[in-house]
């Protein structure tokens, strides 16, 4: 989530719940809200997925992209996963619905392209909703 100090936004964050903010992975040690005035990225619990919970290989690419975000030291690691993930293409939707996110990668905007595989995911989950998407929904 991309803000300017314009535009503050208000963050509920469960106890016990992970986050991301600037560079540091977070955990709550009790239920808070934050007032947040200007941040450059913040991955909200929701937008977080542990290894453990990877399920599909569309959850493996998001995982690695992810993961260039949060532990950019690792990056060539990441990014030869991802590579080996789209060559074993098993399980995978069509190429030309992940060409946005994979293009968002290759720039380093990892935030715009988890917003994108999240938007996709949402799709496989709900097939009657795969090529529309709800407008009141903010990534």
């Amino acid at each position: 989530m991309k803000r300017t100090e314009s535009t503050p936004m208000r963050a509920f964050i469960k106890k016990g719940a992970r986050f991301f903010l600037k560079g540091a992975l977070m955990r709550a040690s009790d239920s808070v809200t934050l007032d947040i005035q200007a941040v450059d990225v913040l991955l909200m619990p929701s937008h977080l997925i542990e290894a453990e919970e990877v399920r599909t290989p569309l959850q493996q690419l998001y995982y690695f992209v992810q993961q260039m975000l949060i532990a950019p030291e690792r990056k060539a690691e990441w990014q030869e996963g991802l590579r080996a993930c789209l060559a074993a293409g098993a399980g995978l939707p069509d190429h030309e619905l992940l060409r946005p996110a994979l293009r968002l990668v290759e720039r380093e905007k990892y935030q715009s392209a988890m917003a994108q595989l999240r938007k996709i995911m949402r799709g496989e989950q709900d097939p009657q909703r795969s090529g529309t998407e709800a407008t009141s929904r903010r990534d």
